[in-house]
């Protein structure tokens, strides 16, 4: 917990994915599925070497060997974290993809609403 005579300090490094774990899981179909947490080890600041299994799964995780942003507090290093971003892979790219799916249908519509609206007042 954070208060003012101890507040909570998060630190920021980059660590390395080295193994990952399958976890199966039940979906809302009940669907058994498998998702896949990478292990990622990282120095903390006190130099000590800490590795973890991210809360966090997806079916496409990071590589092995492949660098990660990570996320803990200097106290607790072992409750490590990884972000969002780094477990499902999505990187400038893939967001700049999945954004244009969605938006240029978007603008059509609009686009589209408009005319109706224009062709009706003329």
């Amino acid at each position: 917990m954070e208060t003012a005579q101890n507040p909570t300090r998060e630190a920021r490094t980059t660590g390395t994915v080295v193994g990952h774990k399958h976890r199966k899981r039940r979906g809302m179909d009940n669907k058994v599925d498998v998702l896949v947490h990478p292990v990622v080890k990282f120095e903390a600041e006190d130099g000590e070497t800490v590795e973890f299994e991210s809360g966090i799964g997806s079916n496409i995780p990071p590589k092995i060997g492949e660098e990660i942003e990570v996320f803990y507090d200097p106290s607790l290093p072992e409750e490590a974290r990884i972000s969002v971003g780094s477990a499902l892979r999505l990187t400038k790219w893939r967001f700049i993809i999945v954004a244009a799916i969605f938006a240029v249908p978007a603008v059509l519509f609009f686009l589209f609403f408009l005319l109706m609206i224009v062709i009706s007042f003329a």
